[in-house]
């Protein structure tokens, strides 16, 4: 077939391709032919196609931008290069929208999208992703060399381009605001030397700590090094990121007393011959705090003499610093005839204020006369004062001498013995009702969410006392030094605080304290399964988690257990929710029932989780097989004889591994509910905590009756 010749030169047609941008569709169009036809005269003229990305017109990458670029590509910013062309992406938490959306107007010029995805463990991610442009690729070559994926790099040639504004977006990234600020950091090879050369730039000195393998913290540690990054960055912060600015630890009274008591403020006063006493007082200060810091700076004063005068203004009635005095001290007095009581020694107290003893025994006239005699206990908040003063940062310990880790380690042993067992305290009534509208809100999905725990936590003291295979209970644990001494040391290594509520939660997962059954799982269950006003059984009542999820999704709860403590734990709980329920002390196998829809329980597995009160299924029988002719199938029938036509038993339970022994308990609860005349429907995953061993979930078995 003949050729067509082209009806152009091949100078107009390179003008159509390169200047003016045409795809070969359009050309085709605009000359008539195919675009088969166009490509054919390209390849003639040697005429090379531009890639889309080329014909995309975006804003150069330059001033703000190339700011925000360099800053988001030190944080958490994303290059991805694709064949010809590279595009930036970028996500955080649904939270931080609105700090996406202040990105996006910085990458004005730029065709761009703000979506929302969700992350692997089913967590709604905002993503920011740009247009793919071929004027990407350079960067994308200087954060990753030759690497398509993996770890960024940082080179020298990025100090240059670092300025205040994309120290500050860094900041704002990967930033904590702690007791100082802090910056975490992981990037291949010696990053982390071109990093500090970055803050060097600047004059600031950080202090490098090295976690695992290529990740760590910059601490800005210092007054000075902190005051001074918070200077650079503040500008460049936007109101829905003010929360990184602070306030920060370090900003305690001690630092507010030295913004105030400046040497200049000093010497004006000593210039002056103003008293002491008045001095103190225009500053919000005590006068032994003004003579303290006198002779701490070497400043020569000779205080007036003769009969005092009346004092005239020294600052000036226009001063706030005057003012400021009510909220420092004042308004504290409470809290330190608290602490006082609670355990506190006069001078720990003044310590934590940065005042001298007498003050605060000044402040407290007035109030009731405090206990006396040597300390016996702290109570729990007061410990917990104590202990986030003297440790605001645990992730220091790393980096201390072995010696120096004990002398830690023992401190807070020797604070947290004198505490008694800090049961967690009953939330409030507008955390519960916040709470429980959360509840209602979510969706049928059996997720990892532990909303609603907290409401069920402080009814149940008995449940530190369960013991897991015969180990110490977490209330024994507690009592023992040397579990209290692991528990310590494990919040040490992982960088928690080692208050006594945090303390505990240690405490508890090496102790393997049973969990609450989650509420957000048992309101799904019963939606799914039941109707709003229908009945359910639970014969193994447990700890509150699936009578809250009654409660939420509406339908009536009666339950029974064999534990007294138990069962009064539920009623207060139903009596604090103001829901009616029917909670009732007898064993599950020997409890009649009435008609119900649903049957809905999580057994204890034999003798793995052994509780404590009552006549317990693992005390009762003390053989796998009497357990499960005693207990277990008795337990199965007497729901299934309940359950109404149509209704469901669902049951949540695992085999058991015991001393190269394995008990199959699922296998006999199939089994029972099989010979109860029941019909397996499904089988569910029940969602478990990162702690545990089953990280794909225990089965939740679902039955049906005919």
């Amino acid at each position: 077939m003949k050729a067509v010749p082209c009806p152009v030169s091949p100078e107009e047609l390179r003008y159509l391709v390169h200047d003016e941008k045409l795809t070969d569709k359009d050309i085709a169009t605009k000359l008539g032919g195919t675009i088969k036809r166009v490509q054919a005269w390209r390849r003639q003229f040697g005429i090379e196609a531009l890639p889309r990305w080329k014909r995309n017109e975006v804003a150069p990458i330059e001033g703000s931008l190339r700011s925000l670029l360099v800053g988001s590509m030190l944080g958490d910013g994303r290059i991805v290069r694709q064949k010809t062309a590279s595009y930036y992406m970028e996500s955080h938490c649904g939270a931080q929208r609105a700090y996406l959306e202040w990105k996006a107007a910085l990458w004005a010029g730029w065709e761009h999208t703000i979506n929302e995805v969700p992350d692997k463990r089913g967590y709604t991610q905002a993503r920011l992703r740009t247009r793919a442009h071929g004027s990407l690729n350079p960067w994308q070559e200087m954060f990753y060399g030759d690497h398509k994926r993996g770890w960024k790099r940082l080179l020298p040639k990025v100090v240059d381009m670092v300025d205040e504004l994309a120290l500050a977006v860094w900041y704002m990234d990967d930033g904590h605001a702690g007791w100082w600020p802090g910056i975490s950091f992981g990037m291949g090879g010696s990053s982390w030397e071109v990093a500090l050369a970055i803050f060097d730039k600047f004059d600031l000195n950080p202090r490098w700590q090295l976690h695992k393998g290529k990740t760590g913290t910059f601490h800005l540690e210092r007054e000075d090094t902190a005051e001074r990054f918070l200077e650079l960055i503040r500008p460049h912060v936007p109101v829905c990121m003010a929360a990184k600015l602070g306030p920060f630890g370090f900003q305690g009274p001690h630092y507010q007393v030295r913004q105030r008591v400046t040497e200049e403020v000093l010497r004006d006063g000593a210039a002056k011959g103003i008293p002491i006493a008045q001095m103190g007082r225009e500053l919000g200060v005590g006068a032994s705090t003004v003579r303290r810091r006198l002779r701490s700076l070497g400043i020569d004063y000779t205080p007036p003499k003769g009969r005092p005068t009346k004092a005239t203004p020294w600052l000036g009635d226009t001063q706030p610093l005057v003012r400021e005095r009510s909220l420092l001290l004042d308004g504290e007095a409470d809290r330190m005839h608290t602490m006082l009581q609670g355990g506190l020694t006069g001078q720990e107290v003044a310590d934590l204020y940065g005042v001298h003893r007498t003050t605060v025994y000044r402040r407290l006239r007035g109030h009731p006369p405090l206990k006396t005699g040597p300390r016996t206990s702290l109570t729990k908040e007061v410990a917990t004062i104590l202990l986030k003063s003297r440790y605001p940062d645990t992730s220091l310990w790393k980096g201390l001498d072995p010696d120096s880790q004990e002398a830690w380690v023992q401190d807070v042993l020797g604070v947290l013995q004198q505490v008694k067992f800090p049961y967690p305290e009953q939330v409030s009534d507008a955390v519960r009702d916040k709470t429980h509208q959360g509840l209602v809100a979510k969706d049928t999905t059996l997720g990892h969410s532990s909303m609603g725990l907290k409401l069920c936590y402080s009814f149940f003291p008995n449940r530190y006392r369960a013991r897991y295979r015969g180990r110490q209970s977490a209330f024994e644990a507690w009592h023992d030094a040397e579990a209290l001494r692991r528990a310590v040391l494990w919040q040490f290594r992982v960088g928690d605080p080692v208050t006594p509520a945090r303390v505990l939660k240690a405490v508890c997962a090496n102790a393997r304290t049973p969990t609450i059954f989650r509420p957000t799982v048992a309101a799904a269950l019963y939606r799914r399964y039941c109707k709003p006003g229908d009945t359910v059984w639970d014969p193994c009542a447990g700890f509150g988690g699936r009578l809250l999820g009654a409660v939420v999704a509406g339908v009536h709860y009666i339950g029974t257990d064999v534990a007294p403590e138990t069962v009064e734990g539920n009623i207060r709980l139903a009596e604090w929710l103001g829901a009616p329920v029917d909670v009732h002390l007898s064993p599950a196998e020997s409890f009649k029932p009435p008609q119900v829809q649903m049957v809905m329980t999580s057994p204890p597995y034999f003798h793995q989780e052994q509780y404590a009160g009552g006549d317990q299924s693992w005390s009762v029988f003390d053989t796998f097989q009497s357990w499960q002719e005693g207990f277990l199938t008795p337990m199965i029938q007497r729901g299934a004889e309940a359950l109404t036509q149509g209704g469901h038993w669902v049951m949540n339970i695992a085999d058991v591994s015991y001393k190269r022994a394995t008990y199959p308990l699922v296998e006999s609860a199939r089994v029972a509910l099989k010979e109860a005349g029941l019909v397996e429907v499904e089988t569910l995953a029940m969602p478990l905590s990162n702690l545990n061993r089953r990280s794909k979930g225990e089965p939740l078995l679902v039955w049906r009756k005919k």
